[in-house]
């Protein structure tokens, strides 16, 4: 942690600093918040994040958790969705004027390990096949959900960052902790590649693909897969969502991709409170996923 703040020389700026990591991994909670009973927890910890005297100030780690403690004391009254696959439904419905495409000319594409349940049941739908796509979000330093960029696969890696959480954490793309944190994401990839993808990649050249993930605050994550998929020539992207911030939106379709997307709120909070259920998704989890797919698709996701 040290090595990353150790261009913060300035006491004001190392203030400022902890005050946007607050306030962004918040989420734009303040109101609810307030509505929620818990506005004296949070000045409490807004006030110990700002405390002059370090000794005194509450760590990234400690800042992280008492947050997510917040958090868990508020009343979900924005869920939309039940749970992933009642969203991937919605969205299917949504990308139902795909179905006129064959089998061989499209295939959906799942973000692992959230995005797998949602594009499931995209792909049964359209009787498309299901494959995975492998990008990993780089967090904040002691808060890892807050994205301030991602990488996928490539030669070289494709990096994509968050601009304004860099500007804010002074890093830049060729920084120690970025490095660090990219090797580190790149062995996950590595190892999740090897332990779901237990079939030959399904060919992608010249077809239509929808990427799907079960929601996008930054859309870093999915960036940097889009980048992974110019390698592959594909014919048209389209990315799925069911909820994705304004930002997002905006600034993805400054890329030139088609959005889909069923809820773009404006004051976005965490992908987790538009859904009733957002359990973690387990690999083994994944596995069936794409095995219940072959029902449709075939083994090979050709036939």
């Amino acid at each position: 942690m040290k090595e990353v703040f150790k261009k913060i020389e300035d006491e004001q700026e190392y203030i400022n600093l902890m005050r946007n990591a607050t306030l962004n991994s918040l989420d734009k909670h303040y109101p609810r918040v307030a509505c929620g009973g818990g506005l004296e927890e949070f000045d409490s910890l807004l006030g110990e994040c700002l405390q002059k005297d370090p000794e005194k100030r509450v760590s990234l780690n400690e800042l992280s958790k008492r947050l997510e403690q917040i958090k868990q004391k508020l009343p979900n009254d924005k869920a939309v969705f039940k749970d992933r696959q009642d969203a991937g439904q919605k969205l299917a419905k949504v990308l139902s004027y795909l179905d006129q495409l064959k089998k061989d000319e499209l295939v959906v594409l799942a973000l692992p390990r959230g995005g797998v349940p949602v594009a499931y049941e995209i792909a049964k739908s359209l009787k498309a096949p299901l494959d995975l796509l492998f990008a990993k979000k780089i967090g904040f330093p002691g808060n890892e959900e807050i994205g301030i960029g991602a990488v996928a696969e490539g030669n070289p890696p494709h990096l994509v960052t968050n601009a304004k959480a860099m500007e804010i954490l002074k890093l830049s793309s060729t920084d120690q902790y970025i490095h660090e944190q990219m090797e580190v994401k790149l062995r996950e990839i590595e190892r999740q590649r090897k332990k779901l993808a237990n079939r030959p990649p399904i060919p992608l050249e010249g077809r239509a693909v929808i990427v799907v993930d079960d929601g996008m605050a930054t859309g870093v994550t999915a960036l940097a897969a889009l980048q992974k998929l110019r390698e592959a020539n594909v014919a048209v992207v389209i990315l799925a969502s069911p909820v994705c911030s304004l930002d997002t939106i905006n600034h993805l379709q400054d890329y030139g991709y088609e959005l889909v997307c069923l809820e773009t709120p404006r004051y976005f909070t965490t992908v987790s409170q538009y859904y009733e259920r957002f359990d973690q998704i387990s690999d083994e989890e994944v596995i069936r996923f794409l095995d219940n797919a072959n029902v449709w698709m075939g083994k090979s996701g050709d036939e």
